[in-house]
């Protein structure tokens, strides 16, 4: 479970968004599987119309030095790290519309189960900056769903 904004946004917004979460203090990752690593950016470049799904990482809540990947069988690479632990509280998943009427979404988090079954919850920084980047996909979205 978590928190979500449901949208349609097209590529030009979303880079605006993109900026904003940058200047917010995030870094960019791809979440889609790519022919090379995705490491943290902090450079808007990273994000191109290719791919549209992204995460929007705070290095203060996970050491980036720890983000590792894995290779598939068809070669793509991914986020080796538990995206249901630790990690997770750091990032927002977030992505845009290739078509302007495919709905996206931004999501965050609630928190997550460690391996003795305590309940570890999303952290005050996570979701103030998931507040600030929902209320700016608002502006910017062509469509709230």
């Amino acid at each position: 479970m978590g928190k979500q904004l449901n949208y349609v946004m097209d590529f030009e917004s979303f880079k605006k968004l993109s900026q904003y979460a940058l200047e917010l203090g995030c870094l960019i990752l791809y979440k889609d599987h790519t022919e090379k690593p995705s490491l943290p950016s902090s450079d808007l470049s990273i994000v191109i119309p290719q791919y549209n799904s992204y995460y929007f990482y705070i290095p203060e809540l996970y050491p980036s030095n720890k983000i590792t990947h894995g290779i598939n069988c068809y070669g793509k690479y991914y986020l080796k790290d538990d995206l249901f632990g630790p990690f997770s509280l750091s990032l927002i998943e977030a992505s845009f519309s290739r078509n302007n009427t495919e709905q996206e979404r931004i999501y965050v988090t609630t928190g997550y189960y460690d391996e003795n079954g305590n309940w570890i919850a999303r952290p005050e920084l996570l979701t103030k900056t998931y507040e600030k980047i929902a209320r700016r996909a608002r502006k910017l979205a062509q469509k709230i769903i």
